[in-house]
Parts: structure tokens; C-alpha cells; sequence
């Protein structure tokens, strides 16, 4: 019997597999998200982030400060009190979250919904399957066959830091899917006027996630005037960002003293020309790891290819290259592999504009030998290369990195379990953790002065109050923190992996501190 006509052609099956591998694709990363996550409040960021959400909830915008023992506050350095994430106030009153409200806006969303451990879970999953969804789709109206959609989307969503910062509730991975989905809406504000008003939200939200995603702006407006797209889209764009305008003023103002101020005290001056050349050569290197040599070097040489594609790559090299050089200044964009996680929002851009080259002259190659197939055999070829590379890189990197994050909740459930309810937490690394989980008062070590610690060992002794020290083995070991900040008579009381938590012999301590 002879198949209907519409399943025997090859163009049918070309693209309903590739959707098939793309729904797969996306399952699996779900899958694996999920099992691997990390959707608690751990170090600063993950903490920071998830404070900012309850915070919302409970309709305060700032924390308490929590004493020890009877000690009036002012008794010892206020930052002493402060968990990453925060910032105590002069008055000793509140401390103002220092992190932006995008993600904990989403979070709280969520949260009304699902209830708090869930929401985080959740949005985790949604935005780490929906970068690369949305590469698939933009890659597709930018001109780019099923096939390279595929390989662009998975190219973006098995990059080992892509991955590496999906697992967790942080800001990066959110920002690349709004940028996604930004361009998107901007390629269809013209046919429709939910696109302009969609638009609007998705870009202010982008904003409120990172002030910097500002710069997301331009390849928006390059987009929408390549369109042609009617003026009246525009007043609609506006008009729907204005909400999100107005909460990230209200926010900036109320906690930081301005609209266009940020709870980032004192970083703009890790912003120096001196630090451009090398953040710069370990951008192009872990560009390489992320989205594969082929790819980068494709999307570099792109500029050959201008005249063909004026207007689309125009608006792909501004949406890669203000944000790359922005960041290229900044201290801490090359100190480590993940670091990259900056530019993360720019990863799609150079995808799609990679692989809209490797397209290109593979279709060349296939119309100058007449066998069209060609092409698609070398996109295919080029999939498995990519899940190859991408795959090695993600065991390298990933899953070697994150094996001690379960520390947190060990910690957390240990003392939940066994820590008295006004023992004293002395930490760093940790605070953020403290303070979202447990009621506990805690003391950065770091903020501390010898005075102000012999007299919170005093306090302690005369109370009766227990002294806990859960530290990291940079802590312990490298900075050798119960040497040199907060000296004293430590026993060590329990391990997690490479944290270890030491208890204080409060009057053994006072012995050795007024022998000293």
C-alpha cells in the first residue's frame, strides 16, 4: 500500500525528527536538572537570592539584625552581624538585601503556588529547558534549518557552566532566556500586538533580574527596526515594561538610595582597563569549552559574511559584543572556569550566529557537489561532535565541582537537629545558610576585631551560650581562620565532607585570651 503522501516526504521527516530529538533533548535536561539541583539557600548567591524571595512574601524588604546574648549591638563592628547577601544599616536597626529581585520575583511567583521548596525546584527546571527552547525557535526565524536549530539549542544547553549555573537558583541561565526570549518577541512584535506587550514584560523582568541586561536594548531595537515595525508597537513595549520600571525603582530607591543605585556597595571599582586582555583571552577559551571551537571561530569569522546578512548580524554582534566587553573590565570575570557565567546571555548569540555560518557553507558545499543531503549530514555530524566535546567537558567540570554543594544541607539539618536554639554560628561561608535557615545568631569572623571577639566569648561563657564554627576547608585549613581571626580553644565536633564544624571551650578560651 502506498503511504500517504505527506509521511513519504523526506522534508517531513527531516523536521519531525528533529523536533523528536529537540523534545528528548529537553526532557532529559529536565531530568537531569531536576536530579542534580541544588534548590536551597547555600552560598552567597543561591542564599542571597532566596532571601530576597521570602522577603517578598513577607512583604519586608529588609532582614533583622540578631544580637548575641545580652550584648547591645553596637558593642562589636556591625558587619559582624551580616550574612553574604546583606548589609547591615548604620543604625543597627535592619540589614537591606544586596542582590536584584528578578529571580526572587519569579521564585515568589511560584512560591504562592507551589510552596517554597518546590517553586525553587521548579523555576530552576523551567528556565534551564527554556534557553534552549527558545534558541530553537529564534534560530528558526533567524533563517537556520531544523536541524541546525537543534544543534544550536543543544549547543547552548550542554555547556558545562551553562549547565553548572542551571543547577542552581542563580541570575546567569535566567538571563540568557529572557535575552532568548527578548530577540524573539522583538522578530514578532510586528505581526501582533501581544508580541509588543510580551516584549515589554520579559525585558523588564530582565532588567530587574541584572541592571546590565540594559544593554540587551540594542540588538531589541536594531530587531524591531529591521522589521519595520509600526510605532504604535513601540508606545505598547514602553507602557508594558512601565510596572517593572516602577518595582525597580521603588526597590533601588527604598534600599539604596536611588533609582539607578544598586545594592552592590563599592564594585565599580573592580572595574579597571588593566584586567581587559586577560579577561578577554579566558572569555575566547571558555567560550571554546562551552559552545565548541567550530562554533566560536564560525561566529568570529561571520564578519566575512556581512554583506549577505547585514541586518540579522548586526542585531547578533550587538547582543554579543556590549555585554562581553562590559564584563571584559570586571575583576572577577576571570578568575575561575565559571566565570564566564557573566557573558552566559551571550552564548545563544553566538550559537545561533556559528551555526547560521557552518549552515551556510554546508549548503554550498552540498549545491556544488548537487547532493542537498549533504547538508544535512554534516549538521548531523556536527550534533554528535558537539554532545561529544560538550558531554566530556560537562564530567571534567560539573560533576566534579558540585559534589561537596550537599554541605549546605547537611549542615542545615544537622543543626536543626542538634544545635541549641541561641548557640552562636561563627562563620562565613556559610551565613547565608544560617540566617535563611535556622534562627540562630551568627558572627562573621571576618568582620571581627580581637576585642570584639574576646568580648562575644565573654558573653558566651557568662550565658552559658554554645559556640559553633561550621567552616570550609579554605577556611580551616588555608586561612586558617581559627588561628588567625577568632583563636580560642576549638574542639572538633562533627564533619561534612570537607566542612568541619568545631565547638568552643568558652573558658578555656577567656584562659588563653587574657594570657595573651
Amino acid at each position: 500500500m502506498e503511504l500517504p503522501r505527506l509521511y513519504s516526504n523526506a522534508e517531513f521527516w527531516e523536521k519531525a525528527i528533529a523536533r523528536i530529538l529537540l523534545l528528548g533533548f529537553l526532557l532529559f535536561s529536565a531530568l537531569k536538572i531536576e536530579r542534580a539541583s541544588m534548590p536551597f539557600a547555600g552560598d552567597s548567591d543561591s542564599s542571597g537570592y532566596l532571601h530576597n524571595a521570602r522577603l517578598l512574601l513577607e512583604g519586608d524588604l529588609s532582614g533583622e539584625v540578631r544580637p548575641i546574648g545580652d550584648l547591645p549591638l553596637e558593642s562589636i563592628p556591625r558587619h559582624c552581624y551580616q550574612p553574604l547577601g546583606f548589609l547591615v544599616q548604620p543604625d543597627l536597626e535592619r540589614q537591606y538585601p544586596t542582590y536584584p529581585f528578578g529571580l526572587p520575583l519569579t521564585i515568589a511567583f511560584f512560591d504562592v503556588f507551589l510552596g517554597s521548596e518546590a517553586s525553587v525546584l521548579v523555576v530552576i527546571v523551567l528556565i534551564a529547558i527554556a534557553t534552549p527552547l527558545g534558541v530553537f525557535l529564534l534560530g528558526r526565524e533567524l533563517g537556520l534549518t531544523e536541524w541546525w536549530a537543534l544543534v544550536a539549542a543543544v549547543g547552548v544547553g550542554l555547556g558545562p557552566v551553562y549547565v553548572f549555573m542551571a543547577l542552581k537558583p542563580l541570575t546567569d541561565v535566567m538571563s540568557a532566556c529572557l535575552a532568548v526570549y527578548c530577540l524573539l518577541l522583538s522578530l514578532k512584535a510586528g505581526r501582533g500586538l501581544g508580541y509588543a506587550i510580551l516584549l515589554g514584560l520579559v525585558f523588564s523582568l530582565l532588567v530587574i533580574t541584572r541592571l546590565p541586561n540594559f544593554l540587551i536594548a540594542l540588538p531589541v531595537l536594531a530587531t524591531l527596526l529591521w522589521k519595520s515595525t509600526p510605532i504604535n508597537r513601540y508606545i505598547f513595549i514602553a507602557l508594558s515594561g512601565l510596572p517593572g520600571a516602577a518595582f525597580l525603582f521603588y526597590v533601588n530607591t527604598t534600599l539604596y538610595g536611588g533609582p539607578l543605585e544598586t545594592g552592590y556597595v563599592g564594585h565599580w571599582g573592580l572595574f579597571k582597563q588593566e584586567y581587559f586582555a586577560g579577561t578577554m583571552k579566558h572569555f575566547g577559551y571558555w567560550l571554546g569549552v562551552n559552545l565548541t571551537p567550530l562554533v566560536v571561530l564560525a561566529a568570529v569569522g561571520s564578519v566575512f559574511w556581512i554583506r549577505k546578512k547585514a541586518a540579522m548580524l548586526t542585531m547578533l554582534w550587538l547582543w554579543m559584543a556590549p555585554p562581553v566587553l562590559f564584563y571584559a573590565f570586571y575583576y572577577h570575570s576571570g578568575e575561575t572556569w565559571w566565570s564566564i557565567r557573566f557573558i552566559i546571555l551571550v552564548f545563544p548569540a553566538v550559537a545561533i550566529t556559528g551555526y547560521s555560518v557552518l549552515q551556510y557553507l554546508s549548503e554550498n558545499v552540498a549545491n556544488r557537489f548537487g547532493r542537498p543531503w549533504l547538508g544535512l549530514v554534516f549538521a548531523a555530524l556536527v550534533l554528535v561532535g558537539v554532545v561529544k566535546w560538550e558531554g566530556d567537558w560537562n564530567q571534567r567540570l560539573v560533576y566534579l565541582q558540585h559534589r561537596n554543594d550537599d554541605i549546605y544541607m547537611k549542615f542545615r539539618n544537622w543543626a536543626e537537629e542538634n544545635a541549641e536554639r541561641e548557640a552562636i554560628m561563627v562563620t562565613m561561608q556559610l551565613s547565608g545558610n544560617v540566617y535563611y535557615y535556622l534562627s540562630n545568631p551568627l558572627i562573621r569572623y571576618d568582620a571581627l576585631t580581637p576585642d570584639a571577639w574576646e568580648l562575644v566569648v565573654r558573653e558566651a561563657d557568662r550565658k552559658g551560650i554554645p559556640v559553633y564554627a561550621p567552616l570550609f576547608m579554605f577556611e580551616w585549613k588555608e586561612q586558617k581562620v581559627l588561628e588567625k581571626d577568632v583563636p580560642g580553644a576549638w574542639n572538633l565536633e562533627q564533619k561534612f565532607a570537607d566542612c568541619h564544624l568545631y565547638r568552643l571551650d568558652t573558658a578555656t578560651t577567656l584562659e588563653i585570651l587574657e594570657g595573651s
